[in-house]
């Protein structure tokens, strides 16, 4: 389990304070902190193809729920379906690939919704993951960076605090480890933290039906922490089908509740 799963944070932690002081210079390596995020998306680009896994909810004193996913990508749009057969519940997500617009479709209750930018962060569920959370690489087209500071937990880890360009509301701090890579999503509201996301790197994928397996450019494990909820939830992939070629009718908005 990673650092976010293990540490014990209180219900909102105020962000700012001296122990993190944003700092007002160049990035270390001289590049604009625009050029650090087009550098981020890369790294959480996944190519066009078929993925599978399960999304794991870990709460103190109470059962763990596990969903299946299925996510198909074909950039810059994405559709995912996330499903519970023991509680017989599904939803369906459509990345448009404009802007930061998201629609979901619940199946069970036949409601099809498209949340304002300021309800794109909030949670789908009692997992804490929002409809965004899945849906990489997005930062350089929708966030606007201010500053950079030294991470208080991880003196070598580096934080960009931005804001989004359609809404003050919330603002997000990005994580890059030593390397260099997406390391971590801090979303705030008035300057509250509410939810953090942390990538892992170096997990194995077995792809399709070759059934070899090897380690992604890309993070295939994100854990979330729901600090108003108290609790951990994992977005694993484990299986990669780069030859899948989706129908173009799937990323059809009108699609989502056939």
């Amino acid at each position: 389990m990673s650092r976010v799963s293990a540490q014990a944070w209180p219900d909102g932690i105020p962000v700012d304070g001296e122990q993190e002081q944003r700092i007002s210079k160049p990035f270390p390596d001289g590049r604009t902190l625009q050029q650090v995020l087009e550098g981020l998306d890369r790294s959480l680009t996944r190519p066009d193809g078929l993925y599978r896994g399960t999304l794991t909810l870990l709460r103190r004193d109470e059962p763990t729920v596990v969903q299946d996913f299925e996510l198909i990508v074909r950039s810059p749009q994405a559709y995912m379906t996330i499903r519970s057969a023991r509680r017989a519940e599904e939803l369906r997500l459509l990345w448009t690939g404009r802007g930061m617009q998201v629609w979901i479709f619940d199946v069970p209750r036949r409601q099809l919704t498209r949340p304002e930018a300021s309800q794109r962060f909030d949670p789908l569920s009692a997992m804490g993951f929002s409809p965004v959370d899945f849906f990489y690489p997005w930062f350089a087209a929708n966030l606007k960076p201010h500053s950079w500071r030294v991470d208080s937990l991880r003196p070598d880890w580096t934080m960009i605090d931005c804001t989004l360009l359609e809404t003050e509301e919330p603002q997000l701090s990005i994580g890059i480890d030593s390397a260099g890579r997406p390391a971590r999503v801090e979303v705030k509201e008035r300057g509250i933290l509410l939810r953090v996301l942390e990538f892992g790197q170096g997990r194995p994928l077995l792809e399709w039906k070759t059934n070899r397996q090897f380690v992604s450019d890309f993070p295939a494990l994100y854990e979330m922490m729901d600090l108003r909820r108290a609790s951990v939830a994992r977005f694993e992939t484990r299986i990669y089908d780069p030859k899948f070629r989706p129908d173009p009718s799937l990323f059809d908005p009108d699609y989502l509740s056939r």
